[in-house]
């Protein structure tokens, strides 16, 4: 999807929306769900727009409940609010190709 609600917009030197973390962001975190009425849900996550690779990989290994639409699962880091659906992950590097060097895009 390329026209999604953001609340905060990447620009180089992001970091990691973790309290704490220092490290670069390398993923922005959307809020999915899929009301088959009406169609798809597909918003940043306004409680935790950015992610660095370890904290991702935590993010889903101690996630609760089930990655379903409709579902609710519960994460250490992101959709704090508790909303229905889950957590989805687009790499920054595909997102915002403007920001990276070409060499680098060239690896995805």
């Amino acid at each position: 999807m390329e026209n999604y609600t953001r609340s905060i917009k990447y620009m180089p030197g992001t970091k990691c929306s973790v309290e704490g973390c220092e490290s670069e962001a390398e993923y922005e975190v959307i809020l999915y769900d899929d009301y088959k009425s009406v169609g798809e849900f597909y918003e940043q996550d306004f409680t935790c727009p950015f992610l660095c690779k370890k904290h991702l990989d935590i993010n889903e290994k101690d996630a609760e409940g089930e990655r379903k639409p409709r579902g609710t699962v519960s994460y250490p880091f992101t959709n704090k609010h508790l909303a229905q659906g889950y957590s989805k992950y687009n790499q920054l590097i595909e997102v915002y190709p403007q920001f990276f060097p070409l060499h680098e895009i060239d690896k995805i």
